[in-house]
């Protein structure tokens, strides 16, 4: 986190008696929790994947404090058991082994995977060669190739297209630069590419994302 970032800090606290429902996803958490290989989880979200953790907190939170809501409690047993599925599949996959893992000890992989990201969020944006950044972190494509796919689930291709189309996103909504311009400075060669790319992901091109959001008042 960056030091001048400003964050919010949600506490969610359920008491014994709450968690007494019948929802069959909190026995599976609680045994889930029990099979971790250390006491505590700490789960790092790609940027892209907090919007359906944020959709659920927010679900959460309102419910909360509409004390007036009609079934307010079986709404907030209902979005509860929705967090711990999402957070019980995040956590699966963040613990899943992988053959790398074999080869590596622990400290050593999250080392690297630190080195390798960081290299990353510098060239993200630019025209970069994975013949560059293998020369950079002093390793051999093929393996830096293998051992990204390994660890994040994905190809850095994938990953650094998907940074670009949530960094796109973030700038359709908060700036008025045209298309055109944001398409190079999120990394796209061409503006049509980058609507091609855009409207792949996100099911609309960018002016049909930036317009929506606009009429929702975001």
């Amino acid at each position: 986190m960056l030091e001048d970032q400003v964050y919010e800090r949600v506490v969610i606290m359920f008491t014994d008696d709450f968690l007494l429902s019948n929802q069959p996803i909190l026995s599976k958490f609680r045994q889930l929790l029990d099979d971790l290989p250390v006491p505590h989880c700490l789960l790092h979200l790609f940027m892209w994947r907090k919007g359906p953790f944020r959709h659920i907190m927010d679900k959460l939170l309102r419910e909360y404090n509409d004390i007036h809501s009609w079934g307010q409690k079986s709404a907030l047993e209902l979005y509860l058991a929705e967090l711990l599925l999402y957070l019980s599949r995040e956590i699966h996959t963040s613990f899943e082994p992988h053959p790398s893992q074999n080869t590596l000890p622990k400290n050593e992989r999250v080392e690297l995977q630190e080195r390798i990201l960081k290299e990353i969020n510098v060239i993200w944006c630019t025209n970069w060669q994975l013949e560059e950044l293998a020369e950079k972190l002093h390793f051999n494509k093929y393996y830096l190739c293998h051992f990204f796919k390994k660890e994040f689930g994905m190809t850095i291709h994938q990953y650094i297209l998907q940074r670009r189309i949530y960094e796109a996103k973030k700038m359709l909504i908060d700036t008025k630069i045209s298309i055109n311009d944001l398409a190079q400075q999120v990394g796209f060669s061409t503006a049509s590419n980058f609507i091609r790319c855009f409207k792949k992901y996100v099911n609309m091109t960018p002016k049909q994302y930036r317009d929506e959001k606009i009429s929702n008042g975001l």
